[in-house]
């Protein structure tokens, strides 16, 4: 039976912190202070007679139960967020949606939004673009929806707060700047970088190489490409050419035989946002839709929201 005492509000409030493993972060991303969050935490913990983390003064884990209740929460999280927004809909729905997202997007946010998608009846007509091809997409009317990398011209769209990934190194495991320890930006002076081309997303790149440089990292070369994206490739030039990449935590296990460091101080990250034609997204179904994406990748592929 579950206890009386326990509501969605502190199941959100234990998947924040769960997500983010520092209660800190956790309670930026809930727009409240630390104290009163880790009394939620400890209240929740009290209602199910159970312990959900284990604190230490410089980490938090999740405990056995903890995992058990993760991903319950974050459908049950999820359920009732489709039933509030249901509500708001009008009482008949028939129409199509056309969604455009970005190239990392995991097949579970597809599977997930297309289900919810279809109890709304509402058809999900999603496919990938590029954030240069989303935003002259939505501009020309050939998408309703679109994820789009940050930053981005917003002149004619409305913007949703930013979800974001924090960024890493990834180099070869025999790469003498191989570890797990962070590094500083600086330390990667005169190595060569992989990244994505510049036309895919050009106010990224530049906010990206300018954070370099700021922090003291002049690229030796820059090879160009979707290669961060295709594991057997990274693996490859890392390999070959004693490079370094870019990427979250998240995505490190699924790149291969590669070593992962965070970088002192996180200045680097990627940001998306769901965007759509200003003014577009007062209409009902719009938010409702909006509000299912961010969900959905927050839930299954790991981006977290800021208020940055």
């Amino acid at each position: 039976m579950v206890p009386f005492g326990v509501e969605i509000r502190h199941l959100r409030y234990f998947t924040a912190v769960a997500e983010e493993l520092h209660f800190g972060r956790a309670a930026r991303r809930l727009y409240m202070s630390r104290p009163p969050l880790s009394k939620r935490i400890a209240d929740l913990e009290d209602e199910l007679g159970v312990q959900l983390f284990t604190r230490t003064s410089r980490s938090v884990h999740l405990t056995p139960h903890g995992q058990r209740l993760l991903p319950l929460a974050r459908a049950a999280i999820r359920a009732f967020d489709a039933a509030v927004e249901a509500m708001a809909l009008p009482a008949e729905v028939d129409r199509a949606l056309r969604v455009a997202l970005v190239s990392t997007t995991s097949p579970d946010v597809v599977r997930t939004l297309k289900a919810l998608f279809a109890t709304w009846n509402i058809d999900l007509d999603w496919s990938e673009a590029s954030t240069a091809e989303q935003y002259k997409g939505l501009l020309d009317g050939l998408f309703d929806l679109g994820v789009m990398g940050l930053p981005v011209d917003a002149q004619g769209l409305w913007v949703s707060p930013p979800l974001r990934k924090i960024l890493g190194v990834a180099v070869s495991p025999e790469h003498p700047l191989a570890g797990d320890e962070p590094i500083r930006l600086s330390d990667l002076q005169d190595q060569t970088i992989l990244l994505p081309t510049r036309s895919s997303a050009p106010a990224h790149y530049d906010r990206f190489l300018a954070t370099c440089r700021e922090n003291g990292f002049q690229p030796r070369k820059i090879k160009h490409g979707d290669q961060r994206h295709q594991a057997l490739m990274v693996e490859s030039e890392l390999s070959s050419d004693h490079a370094v990449t870019f990427i979250p935590r998240s995505d490190a296990g699924r790149l291969g035989h590669v070593s992962w460091r965070p970088i002192e101080g996180e200045p680097l990250a990627w940001q998306i946002a769901v965007c759509c034609r200003l003014g577009e997204e007062r209409d009902a179904v719009m938010q409702a839709a909006i509000h299912a994406v961010l969900g959905a990748l927050q839930e299954h592929d790991n981006w977290c929201s800021t208020k940055d």
